[in-house]
């Protein structure tokens, strides 16, 4: 069974297993301790953990990671963690996605959407638009250049009241970057548009009516020397149905991902 560190004992931990620091791999949750990034970090511990000793640990917030990431590496350890399109801040820069630390990425796909038969597909001059983050600049100033129109739009605190401003018929349109509670409601909810630059699940590209694509991203970074051995281990869990990460990524909906891909072209594809 892998094991779990905290901050304190990670100094112990790292001289302790210095002399086994090839066989050893650090998984840093930089987020929550009971959400999807926990959740994924657990999964492949579970996996890898024949290949690999385990340490598991818990640093939130990019500060905290950024230390951790550094002390293990200075004593010539390795490590996987996720980073998130969300994550902001100078410590955030110290880990965030290059070329030479990307080993994936599962990459949200936002949808523009409506009440089922409430709306029709075209958005139109005097549409109302519910949206929440940055939006109104990334996908709806777009959307309006390039159609000559005026979208009125309402700001809302986060996607899951977006969704409910819809439901609710405060809105004929909503707006959010991870189509996941879009999909808890797709009994009631008509998708119109993904937001990013092909079909996705058989709903057509914002691109199609003038939008610019937009994607919010989880990405799994390596920081060590040994990226693509790692990687390789990986991708065997990733791809073994039974596994704790694949039973995960199947259960999501709005995401694609770019495991399946080489290294460079999934980077390639999102980030350069």
């Amino acid at each position: 069974m892998f094991r779990t560190l905290t901050i304190a004992t990670l100094a112990v931990a790292t001289v302790s297993t210095a002399a086994m620091a090839k066989d050893t791999l650090y998984i840093v949750n930089s987020a929550s301790a009971g959400g999807s990034y926990n959740a994924q970090s657990v999964a492949y511990a579970q996996g890898l953990e024949d290949v690999y000793k385990i340490e598991y640990i818990h640093a939130k917030g990019c500060t905290k990671s950024a230390q951790v990431i550094d002390k293990i590496l200075s004593n010539g350890g390795q490590v996987i963690a996720l980073y998130g399109s969300s994550f902001k801040g100078d410590d955030c820069a110290k880990i965030a996605p290059t070329q030479d630390n990307f080993l994936y990425t599962n990459a949200k796909v936002g949808l523009i959407f409506s009440l089922k038969d409430d709306a029709d597909d075209n958005v139109v001059a005097g549409s109302t638009m519910a949206f929440n983050g940055n939006k109104e600049d990334e996908v709806i100033a777009p959307i309006e250049a390039a159609n000559g129109i005026d979208i009125k739009t309402v700001r809302y605190k986060n996607s899951k009241e977006v969704v409910l401003a819809v439901k609710n018929g405060e809105t004929e349109f909503g707006v959010i970057e991870s189509a996941k509670d879009f999909y808890k409601n797709v009994d009631v909810l008509e998708a119109h548009y993904n937001l990013s630059d092909d079909t996705f699940e058989g709903i057509p590209s914002v691109v199609s009516i003038g939008g610019s694509p937009m994607y919010a991203h989880d990405t799994w970074l390596y920081h060590g020397s040994n990226i693509d051995s790692v990687r390789a281990e990986m991708q065997k869990v990733f791809n073994n149905p039974e596994s704790a990460i694949a039973k995960w990524q199947s259960g999501i909906k709005g995401y694609t991902t770019t495991f399946n891909m080489g290294r460079l072209d999934g980077w390639n594809k999102y980030f350069n």
